[in-house]
């Protein structure tokens, strides 16, 4: 039973740290836009913005993916 609150508990922690992961991605990227809509935009400006919008993206698509085997997991683990 420790095990399991353990467990979880570590569980718990690691979804918190994705989100805040993914929270300072996003918070990142919408810094990036807000100053490239308040300017003209040069091509490296440009390119930075593509690339954290690209890791967004491909971080959301993981998070995605480990929701779903942990998901399976869940549902095939007997009660």
């Amino acid at each position: 039973m420790a095990t399991k609150a353990v467990t979880h508990a570590t569980e718990e922690q690691h979804d918190y740290v994705s989100r805040q992961k993914y929270d300072q991605l996003l918070d990142d990227y919408n810094k990036l836009k807000a100053k490239d809509e308040s300017r003209s935009v040069s091509e490296p400006d440009q390119n930075v913005l593509a690339s954290y919008l690209d890791r967004i993206n491909r971080f959301e698509h993981l998070m995605k993916e480990l929701q779903g085997d942990f998901l399976e997991m869940k549902t095939s683990m007997p009660i």
